[in-house]
């Protein structure tokens, strides 16, 4: 009983998670709550912007290269009435450092956007990839 439990309670999660989702050029970006704000939090303009400055910042750690490990790191987060980050989770892992490579890097990004409801500043969570692929 316990066990059929926890797979609805994971399917339920899951189909609600699945919901905010929003897809661009293989990056998926996640707005929880979108209930709570009329406009999303934004980094520098557009969610663009993310993977261009993680593609920039980003260092591939050692271990996975050798290990030619590839993949991708989801990162939530949440973005304060001041756009600082706060609360950085881990929520998909691939190891061999990339997760922690992975919080380093959204940790770096500069001041956010806050998320606005009825033209007032609000707090929001956010989730993005963070892709490790090795150019072979």
């Amino acid at each position: 009983m316990k066990l059929i439990l926890i797979i609805v309670l994971f399917l339920s999660y899951h189909i609600s998670f699945s919901q905010d989702i929003k897809r661009e050029r293989e990056i998926i970006y996640c707005f929880e709550n979108q209930a709570n704000y009329d406009t999303p939090p934004t980094f520098k303009g557009d969610s663009s912007q993310i993977k261009k400055y993680i593609q920039k910042y980003l260092k591939y750690p050692s271990e996975a290269i050798r290990a030619n490990v590839e993949g991708k790191v989801y990162i939530r987060f949440s973005v304060s009435k001041k756009g600082k980050i706060d609360s950085l989770d881990v929520l998909k892992s691939i190891g061999f450092g990339c997760d922690e490579e992975a919080v380093r890097i959204v940790k770096t990004m500069r001041k956010w956007i806050p998320a606005r409801n009825k033209n007032i500043f609000v707090s929001s969570h956010y989730v993005v990839p963070v892709i490790f692929k090795l150019n072979k």
